[in-house]
């Protein structure tokens, strides 16, 4: 299932590197250090075609494109602080 909007926390400094598809399931990979604070990072998915519901005035970083079935999802992260 693909959700438009997400919360994760993640630890400050987390640095993403790719989503891709791994058993039908997209999936996001980061890299991490547990021993930092947590912080709330905000992830976006738009469907190609599909109207992009996100305030373009905050920082966001365009992660990468999937592909699952029919669907092509284009993935973007909030910036560290931004939410």
């Amino acid at each position: 299932m693909v959700i438009d909007q997400q919360v994760l926390r993640v630890p400050m400094g987390a640095h993403v590197l790719s989503v891709q598809i791994q058993n039908g399931i997209p999936c996001l990979w980061i890299v991490v250090d547990d021993t930092r604070p947590h912080v709330e990072r905000v992830v976006y998915t738009f469907g190609t075609g599909h109207h992009l519901n996100i305030e373009m005035s905050k920082p966001f970083d365009f992660v990468g494109t999937y592909q699952l079935d029919d669907f092509v999802g284009h993935v973007f992260v909030s910036r560290e602080g931004e939410r």
